[in-house]
């Protein structure tokens, strides 16, 4: 069975003016962390990917303001070959608002949750067995502004900002006053969504209810300061403690009561990296977690620079090691299936940098080479080959003598 990458980058089309097409395919061997392209599938930039929990489809959500000539944006669904490991697309749902910066699987895997950032909503949007879009059933609005209403056009406007390509950004964002949900996490129960509104520097907790696909308020928490809000959140197992990373070069860490909802501010680590590079403090971009160590892995993203941090038994971090990418801008970590490949990508540099993951602590060790990729956003994997194919038809034929579905849902690291 054959391990692929799926690698979404910004595109000659897009908001940033990238040199991407769209959806690379990769062959990848974990051991020496070498990627062979197979495939390029185009879409206008598919800045995140998400994978099905058998991976027989991938979806990805567009950072953009029109699809097909129609305001918005959209998630495009693919199946995914199970021998070659090449995509065909399926479906495609239009968002009314623009520029998903994160999307995410529910528990069941029957819905898709959606954090349209410089639109300002999440969404909950319903999904077939075969990857089709059964359409949108919710949508919530965070307090604030948001950076681009739907149906309009960005402004562009000048920055001096090493986050941006050509100092350019495609929206005026204005710290706590517009609102920009960067990132969704889903509580292990599948009755919690958990958002990191970005400008306005909060942690905002929604009751899902996986019946109707439906959101309700519960809770909202101002974590970090106004030099830097949240980007990426990630739930331990266990559903009890929850971390956010800040774009203060800070990791805050949150208890989390799934019986009364409500999450609160333990501890907040602060990363020195005085000494990468001329002392440049970039901000975190994604979090990730071991699949079955106590470590948490996460990536900055001006300059590129990885920090590897401790998992206490309590859930509290401490700050293990760092390693510097070598990029000037990174925007996202994945972690292989089989646990021996961390993969950062290098924006700006259009690279793919690779990582052997030291199996007994998670200690990280650089691979050579860096891998060559248009502009990359975001990645993830997924196995194919005749064993996949196999077990398809297995889970098909157990589900159809059952009587019921053949989906089943994945669940977190079990340290």
């Amino acid at each position: 069975m054959s391990l692929y990458a799926y690698v979404g980058g910004f595109t000659r089309t897009g908001a940033f003016n990238g040199r991407a097409s769209g959806i690379s395919v990769y062959e990848v061997d974990s051991a020496a962390g070498r990627f062979d392209l197979v495939d390029v599938c185009e879409i206008a930039d598919p800045t995140w990917l998400t994978s099905s929990g058998d991976g027989r489809f991938l979806v990805a959500g567009l950072h953009g303001n029109v699809f097909r000539g129609e305001p918005g944006t959209a998630l495009v669904s693919y199946s995914v070959d199970p021998v070659k490991g090449t995509l065909m697309e399926v479906s495609s749902q239009r968002l009314a608002h623009p520029h998903v910066a994160h999307l995410h699987f529910d528990r069941s895997h029957r819905y898709l949750i959606a954090a349209s950032s410089l639109g300002g909503t999440v969404s909950a949007v319903a999904i077939g067995e075969d990857g089709s879009f059964l359409g949108v059933l919710d949508t919530w609005a965070a307090e604030g502004e948001p950076a681009v209403g739907a149906g309009q056009t960005p402004v562009s406007v000048d920055v001096k900002d090493g986050n941006f390509p050509g100092q350019r950004s495609p929206a005026r964002l204005v710290r706590g006053r517009t609102t920009q949900p960067h990132a969704v996490e889903i509580h292990q129960s599948n009755r919690f969504v958990f958002v990191a509104d970005l400008q306005q520097n909060r942690l905002h907790v929604l009751r899902f209810d996986p019946g109707t696909g439906s959101f309700g308020w519960c809770q909202s928490l101002a974590v970090g300061d106004q030099a830097g809000g949240p980007r990426d959140v990630r739930m331990r197992p266990g559903g009890h403690t929850l971390y956010c990373a800040n774009s203060n070069a800070t990791v805050t860490v949150c208890d989390f009561d799934p019986g009364s909802g409500q999450l609160s501010e333990v501890q907040t680590v602060t990363v020195d990296r005085g000494e990468i590079r001329g002392g440049r403090k970039g901000g975190f971009q994604s979090i990730v977690l071991h699949p079955r160590l106590p470590v948490l892995y996460g990536v900055s993203r001006a300059p590129g620079v990885i920090t590897s941090f401790a998992v206490a038994e309590d859930g509290r971090l401490s700050v293990r090691a760092t390693d510097d990418l070598g990029c000037v801008h990174s925007r996202c970590l994945a972690i292989s299936p089989d646990s021996r490949l961390l993969v950062a990508v290098g924006t700006y540099d259009s690279t793919l940098i690779p990582f052997g993951i030291e199996p007994e602590y998670g200690h990280l060790q650089r691979l050579a080479p860096v891998v060559s990729s248009p502009t990359p956003a975001s990645i993830v994997f997924c196995y194919a080959g005749p064993t996949l194919v196999l077990a398809m038809l297995n889970r098909k034929s157990a589900g159809q003598r059952a009587g019921g579905s053949t989906r089943r849902s994945v669940s977190g690291a079990g340290f």
